[in-house]
């Protein structure tokens, strides 16, 4: 957290002191500790927005939902266009209604995640993992958000715990391959490509993307036996005869 910007060089230096303290505390997980010390910046300038802000964020991360709500409510009040504090209080009025309803929370991620909205998708699985940290389908879901936001590192941590709970769980291979697949990290992502195709031999978008692995190796016959692969089950599939050729011409073919 970058607590540089919520403060300048004219600022009391003990309003400083505790947003520095809190914002340490806030990223330390000492929630009680951080409330305390955004406390007592509020005391000394009670219209300080970021203050307010990060104060419910530590009640957020609570689960004090009411009162974050009223916290984000200051924060807006000083700094009314501020789409992340009004995301944050967005989500906290929706936790404060599920409760501990995981499952709504994971449709609500899933049709998150169904109409590009990633980074509040994202709240709702790691809310689910909250109440459920068991849920494979959530963090995989995790997962696939943060792949969505480009954070591949992060996905694949995500991804490996899901198959950790449950190896069988097919989707997942198909997501950590795709993600192995932009990182640049061929052989596994055709290891995982492999693992899902064992649950559904009939995906021609897998094997396409299998033999885009093998041509990036520059294994231009296994290539197009994939490439023809996925032909075979679609078979006006252009981008798969369009590779095709291009592994032929690398061939001398």
């Amino acid at each position: 957290m970058d607590i540089s910007a919520s403060f300048g060089s004219n600022d009391d230096p003990n309003l400083i002191q505790n947003l520095i303290q809190g914002a340490t505390a806030l990223a330390s997980e000492n929630y009680e500790i951080a409330i305390e010390c955004f406390d007592r910046a509020i005391q000394i300038n009670n219209e300080h927005a970021d203050a307010w802000n990060f104060r419910a964020t530590a009640l957020k991360e609570l689960g004090r939902y009411q009162e974050a709500i009223a916290s984000y409510d200051r924060a807006l009040q000083f700094n009314p266009d501020n789409e992340d504090i009004e995301r944050n209080q967005h989500e906290s009025r929706i936790f404060l209604e599920a409760g501990d309803d995981f499952v709504s929370l994971f449709d609500y991620g899933l049709d998150l995640n169904r109409s590009g909205q990633y980074l509040l998708a994202l709240s709702m699985f790691d809310q689910v993992l909250k109440i459920r940290p068991e849920t494979f389908e959530a963090w995989c879901n995790r997962g696939y958000t943060l792949d969505m936001l480009g954070r591949y590192e992060e996905a694949l941590i995500a991804l490996d715990q899901s198959l950790k709970i449950n190896p069988e769980f097919g989707a997942c291979w198909e997501i950590l391959g795709g993600v192995l697949l932009k990182m640049g990290r061929y052989g596994e992502a055709i290891t995982s490509f492999d693992h899902f195709l064992q649950t559904d031999p009939n995906d021609y978008t897998v094997w396409f993307r299998r033999g885009f692995a093998f041509d990036e190796m520059e294994y231009h016959q296994s290539a197009i036996e994939n490439y023809d692969q996925a032909i075979l089950l679609k078979p006006d599939y252009r981008p798969a005869w369009y590779n095709r050729a291009n592994s032929l011409k690398n061939l001398g073919r």
